[in-house]
């Protein structure tokens, strides 16, 4: 987070330690909560971190305000690039560089376009933009997704002085300024809060990036530094609780609070609340001693550069030497020691201003009640103009060109060109032990992997699941009119189709070739959107639950009027992991609903085939580097995995029993050894391209192994 200097800490009104105690201990709970996710609340230190900045950064602004009249635009920007940028820089430019050297293109690229996206101060929105959860995330952890709390700061910045300028010039003659401050700031936090309401229903892992929903905690900073020394009408007994309630709430916050509180909304008043209680009370109680102790006012001196530092060394940590609790101690030692080099050579002599030509007197007396004009209204435009860049940079991670936001994009421009299943011939049923046993030991990547990990890239899933394919978003429109996919001569015998999620499309190249010229295949899906309904799935689509019934309705009428033969279905194992219960509940949930969704696709006269979903595991992106091999990414098949297969086979007797056609094709030991192990490459293939999905490649290899298992059955 950010670094403020003496001056901004209050040196006119006198320095206060106990501030810059608070800040260390809001860096070392975000350290502790990316180190070893204890506390499972620790990511409430960048609450505490906007509370802060908005009490420091408001209470520079309404002294300047106050001894000269008014706010130079140009010094306050001038004073934030010069502590703020280079030492932002110096990590960027080192973090992209080590990606290049550590990772294969898809996750190096990512890095790249993180960077840029940091470097404009609109990582928040990248991150919105690429459907990311922060407190949920599952895939490769990014080593500057920690950026986004600075987007957000400078966001605030852009807008937030500009008001204050024109609210200065507009009531300057009948308000005080701190009135005027209060007054904006009380504004600010209504709003923001109203949106943050609002958007923790409708959009709530966005909402965590949001500038507009996060303003709300800079602006409660900015109320108390409007207040006149709150310290002092605050009696001695009355003000060591107040620190003392403070306290309590930011660490209960630290300590209660986890990855599936509602945050930022409402959870997010525990720490600002706490936050403001320590603000108020801890230049002046005793219970702050501790804050004003040297290792806290260490941290809390080097906050800004250990912020930086410590989520690239511990995502590179992880990545190289693996993850143990003795490499994330190291690796935060290691943080340590670049924050205080950072902080001694970078931050420090970048903060000290150039001497300042002398300027005539019209430039330098701002505003003081008069109308904006002169040197005051370039100030003004120059503030517009900062805000206006912000926000087309916020802007193209939307609409921008996509090698410069979509990381795929970046690294198919860069990378090989992917293989298609077609140049790789099917795997035969009885040599995928085998071949899975070796697979397992394989300390090298394959100089002929297929595809490449420079190459594994969005390009390399399944076509059907891409764009242009016929896997649909939840969306009115493709509700309305979903888009389908068809191979074979359309007078083929018999037809089959594909309807589920993408987990289900991800199969197609294997269906189309086990079931060979004689069948026409025609397939449709939605996105995190199987045929079996249990409470508790959910996805980035507003309003999941409601338009995931609807897109069932579509698939099942798409089933009826194919007059198919043949139904193939199957369903991710994240949907039975996201179930609402415990593990057999679970289970219960899943075996009823799927019973339900199974009977109604098997008809008389239709046979149904349910095919497991390959076990999920870490993303080849998430742990392959150019100084390790398959080895080093061989997951054990999880719990779920194996109690979604018995739910679904004890679902597919049900049907059975009750006189209709199916079957359930079992897909682990395509995957898997006998002891549960599956590695991530098989006879040259790559298995997956994210945590679940397979491979275009993979999905055709596996051809074989399906046209046995449908022989029986068809």
């Amino acid at each position: 987070m950010e670094r403020s200097t003496a001056r901004e800490q209050g040196v006119l009104d006198g320095f206060r330690t106990d501030v810059e105690g608070i800040r260390g201990v809001a860096v070392a709970l975000v350290v502790l909560f990316h180190a070893s996710a204890v506390p499972a609340g620790g990511y409430v230190g960048v609450d505490v971190f906007f509370v802060v900045s908005g009490f420091l950064i408001t209470g520079v602004l309404l002294r300047e305000a106050e001894r000269r009249g008014s706010i130079s635009i140009g010094a306050f920007y001038a004073r934030r690039v010069r502590r703020l940028v280079p030492a932002a820089v110096v990590v960027l430019v080192s973090t992209a560089a080590v990606a290049g050297v550590v990772w294969y293109l898809p996750r190096a690229s990512a890095v790249w376009v993180d960077a840029l996206a940091s470097l404009l101060s609109v990582q928040n929105v990248h991150l919105v933009a690429e459907g990311s959860d922060y407190l949920r995330a599952s895939s490769a952890p990014s080593p500057l997704q920690h950026f986004w709390s600075l987007s957000v700061e400078e966001q605030f910045y852009a807008v937030w002085p500009l008001v204050l300028v024109v609210a200065f010039a507009a009531v300057g003659r009948r308000w005080e300024k701190r009135a005027i401050v209060v007054g904006c700031a009380v504004l600010l936090v209504a709003v923001s809060s109203a949106w943050a309401v609002s958007s923790a229903d409708t959009r709530p892992a966005a909402s965590y990036f949001d500038p507009a929903v996060r303003s709300w905690e800079l602006g409660a900073g900015a109320i108390l530094a409007a207040v006149p020394s709150p310290s002092r009408w605050l009696r001695a007994r009355s003000g060591e609780a107040v620190f003392a309630v403070g306290s309590a709430a930011v660490l209960v916050s630290a300590f209660v609070l986890d990855g599936t509180a509602a945050f930022p909304w409402p959870w997010a008043l525990l720490p600002v609340i706490g936050t403001l209680c320590m603000l108020a009370a801890g230049d002046r109680a005793v219970l702050a001693a501790p804050l004003r102790s040297v290792p806290l006012r260490f941290l809390g001196r080097i906050s800004y550069s250990l912020y930086l530092w410590h989520l690239p060394v511990l995502v590179f940590a992880a990545s190289v030497v693996g993850e143990h609790p003795a490499v994330a101690v190291g690796a935060v030692g290691a943080a340590l020691v670049l924050a205080v080099l950072t902080e001694r050579f970078v931050e420090r002599p970048f903060r000290r201003p150039a001497p300042r030509r002398r300027r005539s007197p019209g430039l330098r007396s701002g505003l003081r009640g008069a109308p904006l004009r002169g040197g005051p209204l370039r100030g003004v435009l120059g503030g517009a103009l900062v805000a206006a860049v912000i926000a087309g940079a916020a802007g193209a991670q939307y609409v921008g060109p996509p090698i410069t936001r979509d990381p795929a994009v970046l690294a198919q421009a860069l990378g090989e060109p992917v293989d298609r299943p077609s140049e790789a011939s099917p795997i035969a049923a009885p040599d995928l032990p085998e071949l899975i046993e070796r697979g397992v030991d394989e300390e090298r990547w394959p100089a002929d992997l297929a595809p490449a990990l420079d190459a594994a890239t969005a390009s390399a899933f399944v076509p059907a699941i891409l764009p242009g394919g016929c896997l649909n978003d939840l969306d009115p429109d493709s509700l309305a009119r979903p888009a389908t996919c068809t191979w074979g001569d359309p007078s083929a015998a018999r037809t089959a189709v594909v309807v589920g999620d993408s987990i289900a499309l991800s199969w197609l190249p294997a269906i189309v070739a086990a079931l060979g010229d004689d069948w026409q295949v025609r397939a449709t899906g939605f996105a995190a959107c199987s045929m079996i309904a249990t409470p508790g799935q959910t996805s980035v689509a507003p309003d999941h639950v409601s338009r995931c019934a609807a897109a069932r309705n579509v698939m099942q009428e798409f089933v009826d009027g194919a007059g198919a033969s043949l139904v193939l279905t199957s369903a991710a194992e994240g949907s039975f992991s996201a179930t609402d219960g415990d593990d057999d509940a679970r289970a219960r949930s899943w075996r009823a609903a799927a019973t339900n969704a199974f009977a109604a696709l098997a008809t008389p006269g239709r046979q149904l085939v349910v095919i497991g979903a390959p076990p999920n595991g870490t993303p080849v992106d998430a742990c392959a580097t150019r100084f390790n091999g398959p080895s080093d990414c061989v997951v054990e098949i999880a719990r779920d995995a194996r109690s979604k297969d018995a739910a679904e086979r004890l679902a597919v007797g049900r049907v059975v029993s009750d006189g209709d056609a199916a079957a359930h094709v079992p897909v682990a030991r395509w995957f898997c050894d006998e002891a549960g192990r599956c590695p991530p490459v098989i006879d040259g293939s790559l298995v997956r391209i994210d945590s679940a999905h397979l491979s275009s490649t993979m999905s055709g290899r596996l051809s074989e192994a399906l046209s046995a298992a449908l022989t029986p059955i068809l």
